[in-house]
């Protein structure tokens, strides 16, 4: 480094001085950090940004200044616990947040009786208020998110982070994302969660209070499905698995797996059940989720958002019991998942791995179908996965269902259904619509020359 020439002393551990880079000479601050037990002391230079013009006249009283306000902030760094030299960053803390809430979650799985709370959390029906790895695996996935926001601080200093920086992240993400409210106040929730967790550390002088979204339900209502639209759609996934012909190993694959789409299909239409996007592990529907009643009837168990009993719809009973036999005969009877890999492709999943998300063969159909929305369309326009829940809510309201009875069993409110899917209208009842479900006559399925059933 280039030699630090002292002009000035302005206080004790601090000297204004000038180095010559490039042949400029230019005012410097050198203060001195007396580190700790754990770092060694050393000396810290940064410039004004002011160039020489002598020890005298304004650039120098300029020089002064500019040198007292970084000791100050020095000083401020040091006396809140910070390294000085490497400011801490608002990545450095959301690493560190999140690491806390790991081990709080490790903890608590391994405690009788949970210990470590959630605390600035949103309050949630039929939530536990700990912190679990899968609330850790939902937090993470928010704080991916986040990344895109952070970058648009003025300042990656944590310290120099303020209230009025944060204010308006709905704004931004607006702005940048096609994120429905109750997203983008996820998001928000967990700006406040960071910014307590720093506060608690002594890091942080205040927990901000970002503006929320406005969750008007009507606007922020996903496109709903028409009798006429699902039908299609299973008829197309039917189909399809009947035209592959499994020629070769890949082709074998894609054909389970078109199979296993056309049971997906069915299974989320039949039980009104949060389709999974496969962010989360935990959400993956397993069979250990689904059960018969002593009348017969069965439910799927769910604990992704909230933990509610789907029932499944009986049109579903012999499509279970098929796709359960299927799956043994693939050498799959030891995956606890309903969907899994029948191949193993290596570097990606191995055999018996769950499906994460039929998203391609969603894609795939409305492309096909002629369904798919044009460039730009408004995401509560697009036909998404979770069309086929809101498919099962109105079709249950027509056929008379207590709308009190159907949110508790699905594990949202009377008042998200009442404005999210009650205005959706059809002709058919219940009755009619399960005559021509597309189901296929499972229970005497025959099989062709390559041991895959006959759909008919």
């Amino acid at each position: 480094m280039p030699a630090f020439k002292v002009i000035e002393a302005l206080d004790d551990g601090c000297w204004l001085g000038t180095i010559t880079r490039a042949n400029t000479e230019k005012w410097y601050v050198r203060m001195y950090w007396p580190g700790g037990a754990q770092l060694e002391p050393q000396n810290v230079y940064k410039s004004t940004k002011i160039k020489f013009e002598g020890s005298k006249g304004k650039a120098y009283q300029s020089a002064k200044r500019k040198a007292n306000q970084l000791w100050a902030e020095f000083n401020e760094a040091r006396d809140a616990g910070d390294n000085p030299i490497k400011p801490r960053t608002i990545q450095s803390v959301v690493d560190a947040y999140l690491d806390q809430i790991t081990h709080w979650a490790s903890e608590n799985e391994k405690a009788d009786k949970p210990i470590y709370m959630i605390k600035g959390g949103r309050s949630v029906r039929g939530h536990s208020q700990h912190w679990t790895h899968a609330k850790v695996e939902a937090v993470a996935n928010i704080l991916g998110h986040l990344k895109g926001f952070w970058a648009t601080l003025p300042t990656q200093d944590f310290r120099r982070i303020t209230e009025r920086d944060l204010a308006y992240f709905s704004e931004w993400a607006a702005k940048t994302h096609d994120w429905s409210p109750n997203w983008t106040n996820r998001n928000i929730t967990q700006i406040r969660m960071i910014w307590r967790f720093a506060f608690d550390e002594g890091w942080a002088e205040f927990i901000p209070k970002p503006f929320r979204s406005a969750e008007n339900l009507r606007d922020r209502a996903r496109r709903n499905l028409t009798e006429e639209e699902w039908l299609r759609m299973v008829y197309w996934a039917r189909d399809k698995y009947d035209s592959i012909r499994p020629t070769n190993k890949a082709a074998a694959y894609f054909k389970d797996t078109a199979l296993q789409f056309w049971v997906w299909l069915n299974v989320i239409s039949w039980s009104g059940i949060r389709p999974p996007s496969g962010a989360v592990i935990k959400n993956l529907i397993r069979w250990e989720d689904i059960r018969a009643l002593e009348d017969g009837s069965r439910i799927i168990s769910r604990k992704d958002k909230t933990e509610y009993e789907a029932p499944i719809l009986e049109p579903c009973y012999d499509l279970l019991d098929f796709y359960k036999e299927w799956q043994a005969e693939k050498g799959l009877s030891d995956s606890q998942y309903l969907f899994a890999h029948t191949r193993t492709k290596e570097g990606y999943f191995a055999f018996g791995d769950p499906i994460l998300s039929f998203r391609k063969q969603w894609a795939n159909m409305l492309n096909d179908l002629g369904l798919k929305a044009p460039p730009k369309t408004p995401q509560s326009q697009k036909l998404v996965p979770y069309a086929l829940r809101g498919f099962f809510i109105t079709m249950s309201i027509r056929n008379g269902v207590d709308v009190r009875k159907l949110a508790n069993s699905l594990g949202t409110s009377e008042r998200v259904i009442d404005q999210t899917y009650y205005d959706f209208q059809t002709e058919k009842e219940m009755a009619e619509l399960m005559k021509r479900a597309s189901m296929a006559d499972l229970g005497s399925v025959t099989y062709d020359e390559n041991g895959y059933p006959i759909l008919r």
